[in-house]
């Protein structure tokens, strides 16, 4: 009895040693797990923040867009208002926009006539004349 009672005594021990392992696995765990969850919150509101910066910006780059059309509008009013001929190019020479003025002389629209050279829109000795004046 006292060979059984040190066995129960020793397989107690073992139990609570087993019990004392799995209880630090436990709370290994759960700070991990703790930890875990923190981690992915604090990079949901990270992720929220750059969201929100994203509309914001978004929102800022659409009000631009619109005050830029409107200025365009504007200015191609004034330009189309002019008598004169009003055209740029590139440094290509390229035609990269144009009044009014221009288009009823050319019979091109300014869609028409970007790229193009003088050479595409006129003769050869007035797109020379173009250029020449032009530099």
């Amino acid at each position: 009895s006292r060979q059984r009672l040190a066995r129960l005594v020793d397989k107690l021990e073992e139990m609570r040693h087993r019990d004392l392992e799995l209880n630090q696995q436990l709370k290994d765990n759960i700070s991990q797990l703790n930890q875990e969850i923190a981690d992915r919150i604090k990079a949901e509101e990270e992720r929220l923040q750059v969201m929100e910066k994203l509309t914001e910006e978004m929102e800022q780059r659409e009000l631009a867009q619109i005050e830029l059309g409107q200025q365009s509008a504007l200015l191609r009013s004034f330009l189309d208002a002019s008598p004169d001929l009003v055209y740029y190019r590139n440094e290509d020479k390229e035609f990269s926009g144009c009044n009014r003025a221009m288009e009823l002389l050319t019979g091109k629209s300014e869609k028409q006539l970007i790229g193009l050279t003088p050479f595409d829109v006129y003769g050869q000795e007035i797109a020379e004349k173009v250029i020449e004046t032009d530099e």
